[in-house]
């Protein structure tokens, strides 16, 4: 309302509508009722069974994953890693390991390659953080880099505290390794240290525990193996939950590209190539047809030859496993 006098034909015309019984809406009022959420006495689907104020009893958590989105949508874009990782469109992004190369390489992988973050050991990670930083206001900019060790090299603290030193965004957690009770540990450590934890899990069960526990980023491996391609696990994801699937890389016939593909259909949106750099001269192109290939929707073969691959194709019972 204006601050006109109470006689203006504007106020006049409002108390005419009131008196009507015409609702009046504030501005920027959202045009929903509140959503008021109750549990409910039994459970569907092995989810918590939830009530909503105006809609049939017995729904489950999995039917109102709306207002989750939303909330997990607003947590990735709070980090640093969701924000490289998920994009709002949807889109397939792609990172790699790094066990070795150089600076030139790391510049590669933004520049060239697409890449959105780079997991590499302790030893690599001093390069990387400073080209990374050498990237602040380039185009491509810097991505993060995420330490992954072995658990014995996670147990020394100095890891943590050198991996802070440079530069590295987040810390991957080895789950399957560390057992619950030492993963949530070291989860906290390097949340203290102001670090993103990536909680390793290599099944459905594991991915819950970690959730439990806490975890906001995860990295699934194993999706070659038992974990498969999992179509009802990613479609029961919240929109901007931060989850990547680790792929191997120059896999035979490049069934990387086709299960790559896969996991995006199924609604995985961060794929890490494992792998790819292993100090080739051909390493910095095949991650740049790996990647060009990933995210095209055409199609699954790459546009380079000579690369064929040389691990075990992908068996085709995969992919309907942890479904």
């Amino acid at each position: 309302l204006d601050h006109r006098p109470h006689g203006t034909p504007r106020m006049r015309s409002l108390v005419l509508l009131v008196l009507a019984g015409v609702p009046l809406v504030a501005p920027f009022a959202l045009p929903c009722s509140p959503l008021i959420i109750r549990r409910g006495a039994q459970a569907t689907d092995s989810l918590p069974s939830v009530r909503l104020a105006g809609l049939a009893p017995g729904r489950n958590v999995r039917q109102v994953q709306g207002a989750a989105s939303a909330l997990s949508m607003a947590a990735a874009k709070k980090s640093a890693l969701g924000k490289a990782l998920i994009k709002v469109t949807g889109s397939l992004t792609v990172s790699t390991d790094f066990t070795t190369g150089d600076r030139a390489l790391s510049k590669n992988l933004r520049k060239r390659c697409g890449i959105s973050a780079i997991f590499t050991a302790l030893d690599m990670l001093p390069m990387l953080g400073e080209e990374q930083k050498e990237a602040v206001g380039d185009f491509p900019g810097p991505c993060p880099i995420v330490l992954r060790e072995t658990p014995e090299a996670l147990a020394d603290g100095s890891a943590l505290d050198a991996a802070k030193s440079a530069g590295a965004t987040g810390v991957v957690i080895p789950l399957p390794a560390l057992g619950s009770a030492g993963a949530a540990e070291l989860a906290a450590k390097v949340v203290d240290l102001g670090m993103e934890a990536v909680w390793e899990v290599q099944s459905v069960e594991q991915h819950a525990e970690a959730a439990t526990a806490g975890a906001e980023a995860f990295l699934v491996t194993d999706v070659e193996g038992a974990f498969g391609v999992a179509p009802a696990f990613w479609a029961g994801l919240p929109k901007g939950a931060v989850v990547m699937a680790e792929i191997l890389a120059e896999q035979e016939g490049n069934s990387e590209l086709a299960l790559g593909k896969s996991l995006h259909a199924a609604g995985c949106k961060s794929i890490v190539l494992k792998g790819a750099l292993q100090g080739r001269l051909r390493d910095m192109k095949y991650v740049e047809a790996a990647s060009n290939g990933l995210r095209s929707k055409g199609s699954s073969t790459f546009d380079m030859q000579g690369i064929t691959g040389k691990a075990s194709a992908v068996p085709k019972s995969m992919y309907n496993s942890q479904n």
